[in-house]
């Protein structure tokens, strides 16, 4: 079967869907998944140094991964009027796949879909920025760089968490905070690339497969809630 060929074949399937009718507002909300996921798979890909199976995430996850890169490369702030969109757009169409009734709104769909040329653009152009900053950097600042992005990448607001996931949630915040500490001292005495940064690294990588390890369990019981209800136990409400 032939492959796709730009992820804006997703925004053109959307735009066939009547959004006045529930049933094709819900296939509306996947196309608009389909083409945020691709589109910062591809990108993510190409231009962040993001691996294959990048691609298998959600976009609420490949959002707050590719925004933790580029900040702590440039410096970058994301334009409110596009900020949003990924993460409205994965919330949309998980309810829709939790629950075969849900009937999505349809403005937070039609916002994500003006503003899909805008947000691809930009955020094209801020990666092409970082491959090029990176591009500049040396060892040290690389290592600094990937120690600050997965410490960083690793805190999240416990309460954010799925029920059962929260204490863990809070650990690993806890670990993040004290390592962040060890990584400023080092930051601020040398100039050099000393053992204990290459530690830092080490268990700034281990906290990432943690983060990671919580994604995957947090994804599995998502899929999993196929009842609205349900769904909403999981979150603890």
């Amino acid at each position: 079967m032939p492959e796709r060929e730009s992820p804006f074949e997703s925004l053109e399937q959307f735009d066939v869907f009547d959004l006045e009718d529930m049933v094709q507002r819900r296939l509306a909300a996947y196309a608009l998944r389909d083409f945020y996921g691709s589109s910062m798979s591809k990108i993510g890909q190409e231009y962040l140094e993001f691996p294959p199976d990048f691609r298998k995430r959600s976009p609420k996850f490949q959002w707050i991964k590719i925004k933790t890169r580029l900040e702590w490369v440039d410096g970058v702030d994301v334009p409110n009027n596009i900020d949003s969109h990924p993460i409205v757009v994965n919330k949309v169409s998980n309810d829709v796949d939790h629950d075969f009734d849900e009937n999505p709104p349809i403005e937070p769909l039609q916002n994500a879909r003006d503003k899909a040329q805008d947000w691809y653009e930009w955020l094209l152009d801020e990666a092409k920025r970082y491959r090029e900053s990176v591009a500049n950097m040396n060892s040290r600042e690389m290592m600094l760089r990937m120690a600050r992005e997965k410490i960083k990448s690793a805190k999240e607001d416990p309460s954010s968490r799925f029920s059962g996931l929260q204490n863990q949630q809070n650990d690993l915040n806890q670990e993040a905070e004290a390592l962040q500490e060890r990584l400023e001292v080092v930051e601020e005495k040398t100039e050099r690339i000393p053992s204990e940064l290459v530690l830092i690294l080490t268990e700034a990588l281990e906290i990432e497969q943690w983060e990671n390890s919580l994604n995957d369990i947090e994804e599995d019981m998502a899929r999993d809630a196929a009842l609205s209800d349900k769904y909403d136990m999981y979150k603890g409400r």
